[in-house]
């Protein structure tokens, strides 16, 4: 990333069109990463859900806490990702 003091604009980082090249890059990297989070946590809960269907056709106590745990994990990168895409 250039840095603003890397050259003579003088103005806000935004408004500068070298510092707002690095700061549109690095927002599409991060955009990139939010949703390859997204994505790894839709497949998460699909597998999840799996499991749990096929946990109620053979009953488990272990097995149903480990899925309650699962689903915390869950809850959890549901709260970071809202911060994340604000």
């Amino acid at each position: 990333m250039t840095g603003h003091n890397d050259h003579d604009f003088g103005g806000p980082r935004n408004q500068c069109p070298f510092c707002r090249a690095d700061l549109e890059a690095e927002n599409a990297r991060l955009q990139e990463r939010l949703a390859e989070a997204r994505a790894f946590q839709q497949a998460f809960r699909d597998e999840r859900d799996k499991a749990q269907r096929k946990l109620k056709e053979v009953g488990c106590a272990y097995a149903s806490r480990k899925f309650s745990e699962a689903g915390r994990l869950i809850q959890e990168l549901d709260r970071i990702l809202s911060k994340e895409g604000e």
